[in-house]
């Protein structure tokens, strides 16, 4: 069994919680491979190039994304901003036949009873029922020393590292054990269509943005990875066309 664990710097830190369960897990003979890759804490967008790039590369059984965590969210945003590109990365697995964990880390700075970031997320894992690990709510509900757990205001001490892979560890052992299984995929029809096609099942119908919008091919690097994506003009007009099943 192969997994990865993938986020930002709370995911990437020498002494993180997904190094601690990569140690706890590397004398198992039922995981084979326990990856860690994490980035600062950048645009979730540009960290699913990153992602895709690796997907393409290795095969993993579990995801487990730590997409909570960059500066990114603290701005208010609308739903759109923040569901979309959490949407986009559990694509990326899914399509893969990867089943992707989504996880709430937390932060000082955010208010968890008006959190549209995490609110996203719960609800896209709710709608593919896929798994949720939510310690952000756990501690931000409980009356926890977080000034005991964080260094700063997201980067978890010895402490809130012990809490995190208490928490997330079971789910960890979970899919070991069989107990958290992908179901089959019915919501991305076609593993191998553009990335700018979307399935809409509701409507039995395909939306597609036209690829002669596109401008050029750029190039992202981070942490020895590298790949290609399209920028695309984002003052260009783009039309969409619902096609009905035959």
């Amino acid at each position: 069994m192969k997994f990865l664990f993938f986020g930002f710097s709370v995911t990437a830190g020498k002494n993180s919680f997904a190094y601690e369960i990569q140690k706890i897990l590397e004398n198992e003979s039922e995981v084979d491979v326990v990856d860690v890759c994490g980035l600062g804490g950048i645009h979730p967008d540009y960290a699913s190039f990153l992602l895709n790039s690796i997907l393409n590369k290795q095969e993993y059984n579990f995801v487990f994304l730590d997409l909570f965590t960059s500066s990114y969210r603290t701005p208010n945003r609308s739903r759109d901003d923040y569901f979309w590109p959490i949407w986009y990365m559990v694509e990326l697995c899914i399509r893969r036949g990867v089943t992707p964990i989504l996880m709430s880390l937390f932060r000082k700075d955010v208010d968890y009873t008006k959190d549209c970031f995490s609110a996203s997320g719960k609800y896209i894992a709710s709608t593919l029922n896929l798994p949720f690990v939510d310690p952000a709510s756990l501690i931000f509900s409980s009356k926890l020393d977080v000034g005991e757990m964080f260094s700063d205001v997201v980067h978890p001490t010895e402490k809130g590292t012990e809490y995190y892979v208490e928490k997330i560890l079971p789910v960890v052992r979970n899919c070991i054990n069989g107990l958290l299984l992908l179901s089959e995929n019915k919501t991305f029809l076609f593993p191998e269509a553009s990335l700018f096609d979307l399935e809409i099942s509701s409507l039995g119908a395909i939306a597609t943005g036209p690829p002669s919008q596109l401008d050029e091919i750029g190039l992202f690097e981070r942490t020895g990875f590298r790949v290609s994506f399209l920028k695309i003009d984002a003052n260009a007009r783009w039309v969409v066309k619902l096609q009905k099943p035959t």
